[in-house]
């Protein structure tokens, strides 16, 4: 099949980059031609520029036309967009359509219901938005990045492309990263249920850890969705169990900086290349995810977790309790509540049996959900599908 992956890339790198890159691989190493399209948001920097991107956020007749024009170059039958905000836009899918080519769209974050993307609003889950036309409360609130400016220009993009029937007829098959994402969009974004489907994102196996450490692991972005304001007051108690390793980097890094000095509990390691995080996560007694959003994407670090044959420590929020499973492969905590992270940290501590037990678990899980060549059979299928309700119109 000839595939053309369509990205626009983050200033910071982050999950879905790494998404897209492990993607392609897979695609191309079962021998599949692929393609990757890429734009990037670090040329976007003065007033004059972020006024011209809010202005053809709605709709970009440049950015079709490249891709229509790149479709026709390699004779692509799928473009799958993973990120089209915001400098490719909706566009894209006008141009894959002139050029008779299926679209299949990852739906990674809730930017369609949710300016902001995540869900989450000074520190708890926001569905102010949900089920309205025009999402109001993110302007008023300046969800996007703490802007008004930038909220509103989502706001009008959604609103214009759900009247337009975009989100409806534009893309032929959605995949949602789980089931809980999947009922959110059917419920408030417009898109038919029976155009959307659920699948994980692709985890290479990275082989069953050594498991030679004592020490609990964070790996991923430090920003408050992910709970790093809990797991830092509950690393800092005395009930906490363990040494704690963090790896990642974002806007509470100074925070989990001045934490680091403050104990010797804690040891914060910065960004790490891929290398390091499985050596750090087969290693680890458990991994720890505190995650206090629902979490589009997984997220992937469970998945990683699992590979190694590592338990995880996970909110009781969906779809991490979903994945995780209480006693099986995991335990899960209330979130917000450090006590209660202490609580059944203290549990791994204290039941190496049972630590044995979730270890196998954990891996079957794994091969259950994640295994890159299930992984590429679903996609494939997700295509083809695609492709022929395309030829069916």
């Amino acid at each position: 099949m000839r595939i053309l992956i369509l990205h626009n890339r983050y200033k910071l790198h982050g999950g879905e980059d790494v998404v897209v890159q492990q993607e392609s691989r897979m695609l191309r190493d079962a021998g599949h031609t692929v393609d990757v399209m890429e734009v990037f948001n670090d040329d976007i920097e003065g007033g004059l520029d972020k006024i011209k991107t809010a202005v053809f956020a709605t709709y970009s007749p440049s950015s079709r036309d490249v891709v229509t024009e790149r479709i026709r170059q390699i004779g692509a039958e799928v473009l799958h967009v993973h990120n089209f905000f915001p400098k490719l836009t909706p566009s894209v899918y006008d141009g894959a359509h002139a050029a008779k080519c299926a679209v299949v769209q990852t739906l990674h974050n809730y930017r369609l219901v949710c300016p902001g993307g995540l869900l989450f609003r000074d520190g708890s889950v926001c569905e102010e938005c949900l089920g309205k036309s025009f999402a109001v409360p993110a302007i008023r609130h300046g969800c996007y990045r703490g802007s008004k400016m930038g909220a509103a220009t989502i706001a009008t993009m959604t609103a214009v492309h759900r009247l337009r029937g975009t989100w409806a007829n534009g893309v032929e098959r959605y995949i949602a990263l789980n089931h809980y994402a999947k009922e959110i969009f059917a419920a408030n974004a417009g898109i038919p249920e029976n155009r959307i489907r659920v699948k994980p994102n692709v985890i290479p196996d990275s082989g069953i850890g050594a498991h030679t450490g004592t020490y609990a692991l964070f790996v991923g972005r430090l920003s408050p969705e992910k709970g790093i304001g809990t797991l830092l007051r509950a690393a800092m108690s005395d009930r906490f169990p363990l040494k704690l390793k963090i790896a990642g980097t974002g806007p509470m890094e100074d925070e989990v900086k001045a934490a680091a000095a403050s104990t010797s509990r804690i040891e914060f390691l910065g960004a790490q290349p891929r290398e390091r995080v499985v050596e750090l996560t087969g290693n680890a007694l458990v991994t720890v995810v505190p995650s206090e959003w629902h979490e589009a994407g997984g997220p992937l670090v469970i998945g990683e977790a699992f590979s190694a044959g590592v338990p995880v420590v996970t909110t009781r929020m969906e779809p991490m309790a979903t994945v995780v499973q209480e006693g099986v492969n995991g335990l899960l905590y209330e979130a917000g509540r450090p006590e209660d992270m202490c609580r059944a940290l203290a549990q791994i501590v204290e039941q190496p049996e049972m630590v044995k037990k979730m270890r196998i678990a954990a891996r079957v899980r794994y091969e259950e959900m994640y295994l890159p060549e299930n992984n590429l059979a679903a996609l494939l299928s997700i295509y083809q599908e695609a492709r022929e309700t395309l030829q069916s119109k």
